[in-house]
Formats: structure tokens, C-alpha cells, sequence
């Protein structure tokens, strides 16, 4: 979820997220695995807050919806709680998993004191939520708020220690999956400076003055020099890997760079990541409508792949070039369903320049909570 001048996320999740339930073998009644997929979720470990996982059911097995994080200290705020409410009735989930994540103590959370225990109270009173399927968690231990089963928690919670050694985080780890530490480190690869930033911003510039030659032949070159990019870039991300010690030549990151500064060029970019084609012009306007209708879904290999290139360009950037290849990082983060790594860029662009054309679409989006389109229809598929 996604509310200006706060810090939520939302994510409505892929459909090959949406199934771990199934492919992981998530028991949603076991705290030991809810609480041992949450960081895998969310893609970095919670603190301060209060998740929300939507459960839908249907013939094929169990799936997730909408997945909500936001902070304790937001709770207070009766628009927020109104807003979150909203937000879980539109995803219309059959169930919802509630994790509050503090390290308040826990008999005065329990009292309702505290930020997670008014948060608890908020959660508790609402005609969504079940107390069997309601967790505290905090960094050594964690606890049913109602066991649902017995016997289960002790006075004092059961150790954390239990999550890291877990069947569900072993089937993550098989997986090749992790998650950062803190929220903050979801964008913490855009912030390194790479050694050879000022020859590719040197080139950005460069390529930028020969636009002035003539557009018809400069985007399609950019366009090219996008394809150029990831096609370095596929191979190791799909071996889990980083390039072995080679990086793409400034001239190539700098024409990428600069391409993306113009919209018709940053456009092609995005629908490449939507549609796996450089679109023609007459195909673009059919192209967006699938987009929103949730005609087209996204390629999670090809999201990895334009991210890790988008964050490459943005190391390669100095403050000049950089906006433009985290504006369209934040677009891609959001397309694939992962709120949090779109709210956490879009803050990096903000910072940067407050009137940059994207940027101001994405806080458009992300403050609205609209989902893409491709998410509203599984939604709808499972209700």
C-alpha cells in the first residue's frame, strides 16, 4: 500500500510469487512457516511493523493476494487505517495473516499498549481478522497472539532461532532466494558508485548533443545500444552470478544513459520489459491497453534482467543521468508486484528532482496504491 509522506508498501504478487503457497508448501496455520516466509515475501526483514497477507483458495490450490507492510508509527493516523481496510476488501482475500513485528514487550502489547498493541487492537476489531492467524515477532523470539493450536507457544515465545533453520527458509535457500536486512537496502546496489561513472556520464553527454542531429536516427540507436545492454547483462543473471570481471564500455552506458532521458526512447524501454520487443510506434498505444487491462503479465526473468541493468546504469551515473534509469527501476519494480523496492527507488528520484516526468506518474501510483493491471485480474481470478 502506498500513501504519501509515509512509509507502506504494497505488493500484489506474481503469479509465480502468488503460488509459493503451493510450491513451497507454506502451512498458513503454522507460525514457524508464515513467520519463516514473511522476510522472503517482503523481500527484506521487517521492523517497526505490521504485515498483512491476503490467502485466496480455490480449486487449484491456495495463492497469495495482496501483502501489505507498513509502519507501527503510521498506525495512529485514521485515514491509514481506513485506507488499509479499503485496500484489503478490494483485494477480497478468503483469508488474512496479520505479523506484528516489534520489539515493544510483549505483555504490554498484549494489554493494547504501545504502538503494536494499538496496532493490535486496530487489527483485532477489524471484521477481517482471526487471532489464531495473528503472530508477534520480534528479533529473538516470537508468539501466537491466540494459539491455534497446542500445544504451541510458550510464556515467553518460542526463539527466533527456530525461522533460520526452518523447512520453508531451506526451500528458499534451495531456491537461490534471500532478502536484504532493512527495508533501506532494497535500493542499496543504485547508491555504488561504479569506477567508471564520470567517462559514462562524459559519453551520456555526448550521445545527448548528437540528438540534436536528428531524433529519427538517435532513438533507434539508443534503442539498440538497450538491447546491447541486456543482452551483457542476461547471462549472469540468469547464473545467479555477476559479470566475471567485465563491465560494459562507458560509450555503451553513456548512449543507454541518455537514451533513457527522452520519453519516446525510456518508453520503448519499458514496454521491451513488458512485451520482450522493441514495439513499432503503431504498435505501442495496443500495447499500454494490455498493460492496464492485465492482458500482459510480467516475465520474472526479464524484470530481473532490465533491473540489474537499470541498476547498473544508475552506478555508472553521476547526478545528472541518474534519475532517469531509477525512475524506470521503480516502473519495473512496480510492474512486477514489488511495492517495496518501487517505493524505496521512487525515494531515490524524489531526492533528486520532484518534477521528473515518471517520478511524478509513479508517486501518482504508488500514493493511489494502483495495482497493475495483470494483478487485478488474478485477484479477480481467485475470488
Amino acid at each position: 500500500m502506498y500513501f504519501e509522506d509515509h512509509t507502506h508498501e504494497s505488493a500484489v504478487q506474481s503469479p509465480e510469487l502468488a503460488a509459493q503457497l503451493t510450491t513451497i508448501g507454506i502451512d498458513v496455520h503454522d507460525p514457524v512457516d508464515v513467520l519463516s516466509w514473511v522476510p522472503y515475501l517482503l523481500g527484506f526483514r521487517p521492523h517497526e511493523s505490521i504485515v498483512l497477507i491476503g490467502v485466496h483458495t480455490g480449486s487449484e490450490g491456495s495463492g497469495t493476494g495482496l501483502v501489505v507492510r507498513f509502519d507501527l508509527a503510521d498506525l495512529d493516523d485514521p485515514h491509514v487505517q481506513a485506507d488499509v481496510m479499503q485496500h484489503l476488501a478490494r483485494d477480497g482475500a478468503d483469508h488474512v495473516l496479520c505479523v506484528i513485528v516489534t520489539e515493544e514487550p510483549w505483555d504490554e502489547t498484549l494489554r493494547f499498549g504501545g504502538r503494536s498493541g494499538r496496532a493490535l487492537r486496530w487489527w483485532l476489531q477489524s471484521s477481517v481478522a482471526d487471532a489464531r492467524s495473528t503472530w508477534l515477532l520480534a528479533t529473538r523470539a516470537f508468539r501466537c497472539v491466540e494459539c491455534g493450536r497446542t500445544p504451541c507457544c510458550p510464556v515467553g515465545g518460542r526463539p527466533a532461532s527456530v525461522l533460520d533453520h526452518s523447512a520453508v527458509t531451506a526451500a528458499f535457500v534451495y531456491q537461490g532466494r534471500s532478502y536484504v536486512s532493512c527495508r533501506e537496502d532494497l535500493a542499496a546496489q543504485v547508491d555504488v558508485a561504479a569506477p567508471g561513472r564520470r567517462s559514462a556520464s562524459a559519453a551520456a553527454a555526448r550521445h545527448l548533443r548528437r540528438n540534436g542531429l536528428g531524433a529519427q536516427c538517435w532513438r533507434p540507436e539508443s534503442s539498440a545500444r538497450w538491447l546491447e545492454l541486456v543482452d551483457m547483462v542476461a547471462g549472469p543473471v540468469a547464473e545467479a552470478a555477476q559479470p566475471h570481471g567485465q563491465c560494459p564500455e562507458p560509450a555503451l552506458v553513456g548512449k543507454v544513459l541518455a537514451g533513457l532521458t527522452d520519453p519516446w526512447v525510456r518508453d520503448g524501454v519499458l514496454l521491451w520489459v513488458v512485451t520482450g520487443r522493441m514495439l513499432e510506434d503503431e504498435e505501442r498505444t495496443d500495447a499500454l491497453a494490455d498493460v492496464f487491462s492485465g492482458v500482459l503479465r510480467p516475465s520474472v526473468p526479464r524484470v530481473d534482467v532490465a533491473l540489474q541493468a537499470m541498476t547498473l546504469l544508475a552506478s555508472h551515473a553521476t547526478r545528472r543521468w541518474r534519475v532517469a534509469p531509477l525512475a524506470a527501476a521503480s516502473w519495473v519494480a512496480w510492474w512486477s508486484g514489488d511495492g517495496a523496492q518501487a517505493a524505496v527507488l521512487l525515494e531515490r528520484v524524489r531526492s533528486l528532482d520532484l518534477d521528473h516526468s515518471l517520478g511524478e506518474v509513479m508517486t501518482s501510483v504508488l500514493a493511489a496504491g494502483i495495482a497493475p493491471g495483470w494483478a487485478r485480474t488474478v485477484t479477480d481470478a481467485s475470488a
